[in-house]
């Protein structure tokens, strides 16, 4: 697949979005009305299921029995010079968040009711290290990459601490 620009855009812009919202999750800038939260902490599901499957180049390691990703799907091997290996394995923790974030972010179900309810910690430290490792290892790969996400970088920088 040719990488455009503004496909690195995208994804300096989805990373960012990610590590933005976890951040604000952890140490909100403001108090916010219980409706308004859990609408921050779904677009963090969001974020966290769409940044898995493009690190992990689909779903196959988080899913069992996945169906191959889209032809047009923009994976993390896409970017990668060739050889080069992207040595994270999703853990335990992370396949199950991934399954509740896919059904949470999919449709209406009866599985969804049970995964909302297991899942209102969204945002939560484990959830932004996974993104956090996967980032930063996919920058470290790749030849300028902080020059190729500026807006990450930005976000990285503006971490803060994690709360218990």
């Amino acid at each position: 697949m040719r990488i455009r620009p503004s496909m690195l855009r995208h994804l300096d812009n989805e990373m960012t979005q990610a590590l933005l919202l976890g951040n604000e999750i952890q140490h909100p800038s403001m108090t916010y009305p219980p409706v308004v939260g859990a609408a921050i902490r779904l677009t963090f599901c969001f974020h966290y299921r769409a940044l898995l499957e493009f690190f992990h180049n689909g779903r196959k390691d988080l899913i069992a029995n996945a169906r191959d990703p889209q032809k047009n799907a923009l994976l993390v091997r896409h970017l990668l010079p060739a050889g080069t290996e992207f040595d994270v394995k999703p853990t335990i923790y992370e396949k199950r968040r991934f399954l509740a974030a896919d059904i949470v972010t999919a449709h209406l179900s009866s599985h969804r009711i049970k995964y909302e309810k297991l899942a209102q910690g969204w945002g939560c430290w484990k959830d932004q290290l996974a993104l956090k490792r996967r980032i930063q290892l996919l920058i470290s790969k790749l030849p300028n990459g902080a020059r190729l996400f500026p807006l990450t970088i930005a976000a990285l920088s503006k971490e803060v601490s994690p709360t218990m």
